[in-house]
């Protein structure tokens, strides 16, 4: 099987496969977050989300699908989409969420991805939880904040950057 490692962090390694992105957890905690992501994914059944593919306690991997590279500050979506298409992905992502009664916990560029035919997509769902669930947090603020500070700026953050060449 080929495997390309494409990220993880301590304790957790992910690889992108012919089957899709393949995650190992090494430590018990990670164990842990594998499974709260497992739980999200389950949740959104591949809306604005990858789909899992399966789960394996014991060996302590998951498989879900492969949505695609991430984006990045690099690579402005709102250019390439333009701003209304683009903004109007993130608030779609959003409803989504709270429809499905989940909070993602960390919607940043490098957990982000657009898939054409799906629109933008949350990646990397380790941080998640359930409205109204303790969360696994380790930013002080939420995922729609997250994401619209980042793209627009609402929150007074820095983000003229990501508008130079959208404005139409």
């Amino acid at each position: 099987m080929t495997m390309e490692a494409i990220g993880g962090h301590d304790g957790m390694t992910v690889y992108r496969t012919p089957e899709g992105i393949h995650k190992v957890a090494e430590t018990d905690l990670e164990i842990s977050h594998l499974l709260r992501e497992a739980s999200a994914l389950s949740h959104m059944q591949g809306e604005h989300a990858p789909k899992l593919l399966d789960l394996n306690t014991l060996e302590r991997w998951t498989l879900q699908e492969d949505l695609g590279p991430a984006l990045s500050l690099d690579s402005n979506p709102i250019v390439a989409l333009g701003a209304e298409r683009f903004f109007g992905d993130c608030i779609d992502l959003l409803r989504s969420l709270r429809n499905n009664g989940i909070y993602h916990g960390d919607l940043t560029p490098p957990n982000l991805a657009w898939v054409e035919g799906r629109g933008l997509c949350a990646l990397d769902w380790l941080e998640s939880s359930l409205i109204g669930e303790v969360a696994p947090r380790k930013r002080l603020t939420t995922d729609a904040w997250q994401l619209l500070d980042t793209y627009m700026g609402l929150m007074g953050g820095c983000a003229a950057i990501q508008f130079a060449g959208s404005v139409r």
